[in-house]
């Protein structure tokens, strides 16, 4: 196969058809780094080939990257379109590949149409799987109107009572205030299988947390890293780490999960997960030595973008140190995304405004619907009042894919004044600051708008409200 299929290349070295079967050949034949070159090349055809991007996205998985394999996948939707009255089975997989990479936003824009579209049927089961993770990704992001539209289109259905359900209904009744009937509801769950039991104790947790009894949260949080056993994952400890801060016990969680890496310190993700918890606790010295026992140990590791997913003004403090890992990063990863993303996320964070602007844009041409590389493409812009123009047609995009999503509206918002539109920029700002309470950035960018509108005082309440938080180094 692989001798017929290099034949036709060679006599037609731009059949995409050829490259990913070669491809596909190739990862039979456990000649994976073959494989995926060629299945790269199936990728700068003029419509990507389907079957190439499911195999990519397999492979990032494989490495554990669930948010690069959904970048792989997502191109099919040029081909397939976002579903408004079904979904198929490409939809479904995308939706979990954003759902292991924790972007919700990006599952509500997915299935949103579905569940507003009347005539959507719902006695289709892939419809019914679609309006279920459009239930469990409005629940997370707070969303609570979609996440009630995605309740009642579920009724009377047969995934209504599933054990995925049950728990976003848990979660909304949470969000809702109605601790006690989230509690009762959890309780009286019941599931054989332990994956599904981990989150329903995890989801006891949140529930707790929201009702402000942190005793109880941070018991059902150590239940919950302890129904794991021998299979914990670091997605795992992130969720028990990330969960324990907010509720004052970040010490006790950041303490264990150094003593899990240390019995295994050959355990990158693990790792990872680490350097994140030690950048967000401002150990930026433990971080960096975290870091560099990650790279000895697995010198291929930086790949991982996770090691450096910080965008606050810690990324900016150590810049210098992380940009020649990205570089080291994306020079064994050129097709990553999420790799350029990040980098220009550490540049921005540090005032390296021409890099920042260039990595994004890199992130964009690679995936040209990312959410956060539109995002941060047009706020670098209006920073430094360049290319406006351009970072205005960003902005109609964003509109067109998440027009309620709070860092869209922030960045439109920002784009606004910085085009002297102060008044209309600050209607989208307030939009922001309801959901990115007390965020540095957006506080800022409401004060140069006031500023703008000669309101001195307003400007000035609102810029002294932003430097008690963390803003990048240039602003």
């Amino acid at each position: 196969a692989t001798i017929a299929l290099r034949s036709i290349l060679h006599s037609n070295p731009n059949y995409t058809p050829a490259h990913t079967l070669l491809g596909i050949t190739w990862l039979m034949l456990n000649e994976n780094e073959k494989g995926i070159e060629q299945l790269k090349q199936s990728l700068t055809a003029k419509q990507a080939d389907p079957l190439a991007t499911r195999y990519l996205a397999w492979d990032a998985l494989r490495h554990g990257d669930p948010r690069q394999a959904a970048m792989y996948l997502q191109r099919n939707l040029k081909t397939y379109g976002i579903p408004t009255t079904s979904a198929n089975l490409i939809h479904l997989e995308l939706a979990e590949l954003y759902r292991q990479a924790g972007d919700f936003p990006n599952i509500i824009q997915l299935f949103k149409l579905l569940a507003q579209n009347s005539k959507t049927e719902m006695s289709d089961s892939l419809n019914l799987e679609a309006i279920s993770r459009l239930f469990e990704a409005a629940t997370e992001m707070a969303d609570i109107n979609t996440a009630k539209m995605a309740n009642d289109k579920l009724q009377g259905t047969a995934a209504y009572t599933s054990f995925p359900s049950q728990i976003s209904r848990a979660r909304l009744l949470g969000l809702e205030a109605e601790f006690s009937k989230a509690i009762s509801l959890l309780e009286s769950l019941k599931s054989e299988k332990p994956e599904m039991d981990s989150r329903r104790i995890l989801e006891l947790a949140k529930i707790y947390a929201l009702k402000g009894d942190a005793n109880a949260s941070f018991k059902m949080l150590e239940t919950y890293i302890a129904s794991f056993g021998e299979q914990l994952t670091p997605n795992a400890i992130r969720e028990y780490v990330q969960r324990s801060v907010p509720i004052g016990k970040g010490n006790q969680a950041l303490s264990y999960l150094k003593k899990v890496y240390n019995e295994h310190p050959q355990n990158a993700s693990l790792g990872s997960v680490l350097v994140e918890s030690q950048i967000q606790a401002n150990d930026l010295v433990g971080a960096q030595s975290t870091l560099n026992s990650i790279l000895r140990a697995a010198p291929d590791f930086a790949h991982d973008h996770r090691t450096h997913s910080h965008t606050s003004q810690n990324a900016g403090k150590d810049h210098e140190s992380l940009l020649p890992v990205f570089d080291e990063a994306i020079e064994k990863n050129p097709d990553s995304a999420v790799l350029y993303y990040e980098k220009g996320i550490t540049a921005y964070s540090g005032g390296e405004l021409d890099t920042a602007t260039m990595a994004f844009a890199q992130s964009l041409k690679l995936s040209p619907f990312d959410l956060p590389s539109l995002v941060m493409s047009i706020i670098v812009r209006a920073d430094q009042d360049i290319d406006l123009a351009y970072a205005q047609k960003l902005s109609d995009v964003l509109v067109a894919l998440a027009p309620d999503n709070a860092a869209v509206q922030d960045a439109i918002g920002w784009l606004k004044i910085k085009s002297d539109k102060p008044q209309a920029g600050l209607e989208n700002l307030q939009s922001a600051l309801k959901g990115m309470h007390d965020d540095a950035a957006v506080l800022f960018h409401m004060a140069i708008g006031y500023q703008k509108l000669n309101n001195i005082d307003s400007a000035v309440s609102y810029v002294l409200q932003a430097l008690r938080g963390e803003l990048p180094a240039h602003l």
